[in-house]
């Protein structure tokens, strides 16, 4: 049961994860998460794995496992579609949190700076932009607008 599809997509989450947390990484950076040779492949999946899955996970995955087979049995062996919630990556749990491993936390952090200073860059443009239509007299064109709010910036961490 450890790593049926829900533990070993933890895992293969976590590494692009960590991949992206450590893409400015100069090649050759022993901290750097790449996928580009077996080699960084094999290093990047161990330094994972220190990480993901966590016991907590793991615990809970078992957990479940006696109520799904009394369905299984109770089923005749038959299948049983309440236990098939294997609907893909776009449907993995938003609140779920992992731990990145130690050799993330510089270049994380980098990320989160770099973030934020776009984040206040894009804040100040459209400030100085409504600030001008005003001062022309002008309305901002509402779903100019509302396009430019779309991007709430969840999709980052």
């Amino acid at each position: 049961m450890p790593l049926d599809s829900n533990l070993l997509t933890d895992v293969t989450y976590r590494l692009g994860q960590h991949c992206a947390a450590t893409w400015q990484l100069l090649p050759g950076d022993s901290r750097k998460f790449s996928m580009g040779t077996p080699a960084e492949v094999s290093s990047s999946l161990r330094r994972t794995w220190q990480v993901c899955p966590t016991s907590e996970r793991i615990v809970q995955d078992i957990s479940r496992f006696p109520a799904a087979l009394e369905k299984i049995i109770a089923a005749k062996g038959a299948y049983v579609p309440e236990l098939d919630k294997r609907s893909g990556r776009r449907q993995r749990k938003a609140t779920r949190r992992f731990a990145y491993h130690p050799d993330c936390a510089a270049a994380k952090a980098a990320n989160d700076a770099r973030y934020a200073q776009w984040l206040r860059a894009a804040a100040s443009e459209s400030e100085a932009a409504s600030d001008e239509l005003e001062s022309e007299g002008e309305e901002p064109d509402a779903e100019e607008a509302s396009e430019e709010s779309d991007f709430s910036g969840s999709d980052y961490e």
